[in-house]
């Protein structure tokens, strides 16, 4: 036989293989029924329109479902990943877990635990107890460093006891690169740095990182209901991205920014310190944290182990201006044109 017939013939017996443990599982049928948290996150509120489309069943858990904006054939469930009753209910008769919801940011590092790792451990528990077949959890990058935040800390641990405690329910984890896209406030602070006349960095001019846009997310999510098991990166499928090439993107759209500066990681480190400070003293979430900047400052997030097989990804280059149109749209960045544009120097500061 020869080699080219032995590489299709591989292909389709893994094919079979596939097929066949779906249908063991009675995932590969026209229509699920999903348990879902963080619906009403950025990435939740995009997933729940693909999910409806592809014909699924849905049940959310959510916090207040009053402001809880879904179709009436959706099931909404009001509790939080520590009341294991309403993870109970949430995980009876569902097919397939979804698991969305976490913390970015927090006031302490226990907080990301009880969250982040002890939630999906309940999760998962619920979800074994009741049959669940799959257990597809949102993971991110930082999971790859968890000695840089606690944060990526607590992704790697929930990964860790997910895995621990699957037995015969398939596990797919799902690490996203950075989520953009129409709806983010979080990358608003960052664009409008950009669309500024002045920008100031918070990064390193050689910092390369991977982007992955919140409908890529979506799809990706989609899939993995009845995709392959594994973990898995996401991204846009390039090689990754830097600051060089946004601020030359911007510029090209909009003429700006027309001087940028780096912020020294000594400087930013010292804002981190008065952020965690702020957060121990008065019990709150700060505007940013140690963990924070030492994530931003991490010289390489691109994507590194197995890639999620998403087809056709959108790319940056479409990806950002459409964000940014939906940013200014609603009044929340400047209108600027190609009328604006100016080439500009980029400045560095150490």
């Amino acid at each position: 036989m020869r080699r080219r017939e032995k590489v299709t013939l591989q292909v389709l017996l893994q094919k079979s293989v596939r097929v066949e443990g779906l249908l063991h599982s009675g995932l590969l049928c026209m229509t699920l029924h999903i348990a879902i948290t963080g619906a009403t996150g950025f990435v939740g509120k995009a997933l729940i329109p693909h999910l409806i489309k592809a014909g699924h069943t849905l049940s959310l858990l959510v916090r207040n479902p009053t402001a809880t904006s879904v179709p009436d054939t959706v099931r909404v469930i009001q509790g939080r990943l520590k009341d294991d009753e309403a993870l109970h209910e949430l995980t009876q008769d569902s097919n397939v877990v979804l698991h969305v919801a976490g913390v970015v940011s927090a006031a302490h590092r226990s907080d990301f635990m009880t969250v982040n790792c002890n939630g999906t451990v309940a999760l998962a528990k619920a979800a074994k107890t009741n049959g669940v077949k799959r257990f597809v959890y949102v993971s991110s990058l930082a999971a790859r460093e968890p000695g840089l935040a606690a944060y990526g800390e607590s992704k790697a641990a929930a990964e860790q006891a997910l895995l621990a405690l699957a037995g015969d329910m398939e596990i797919c984890i799902i690490r996203p690169a950075a989520v953009y896209g129409p709806g983010d406030t979080a990358t608003l602070p960052l664009l409008q740095a950009l669309l500024s006349h002045i920008a100031f960095i918070p990064g390193k001019v050689e910092a390369a990182f991977a982007m992955v846009h919140v409908d890529d997310v979506a799809r990706a999510l989609t899939e993995a209901v009845t995709g392959p098991c594994g973990t898995f990166e996401l991204h846009d499928g390039s090689n990754g991205h830097d600051w060089p090439e946004l601020i030359a993107m911007t510029r090209q759209h909009y003429g700006t920014p027309r001087r940028v500066f780096y912020i020294p990681r000594t400087l930013a480190m010292t804002l981190g310190h008065v952020g965690d400070k702020i957060a121990q003293l008065r019990n709150v979430v700060s505007f940013t944290s140690s963990g924070q900047i030492k994530q931003i400052y991490h010289l390489d997030w691109r994507v590194k182990g197995k890639a999620w097989p998403l087809k056709n990804p959108i790319q940056l280059q479409d990806g950002l201006p459409q964000t940014i149109c939906w940013y200014q749209m609603r009044g929340l960045l400047p209108r600027r044109g190609v009328a604006d544009r100016s080439k500009g120097d980029i400045g560095h500061t150490s």
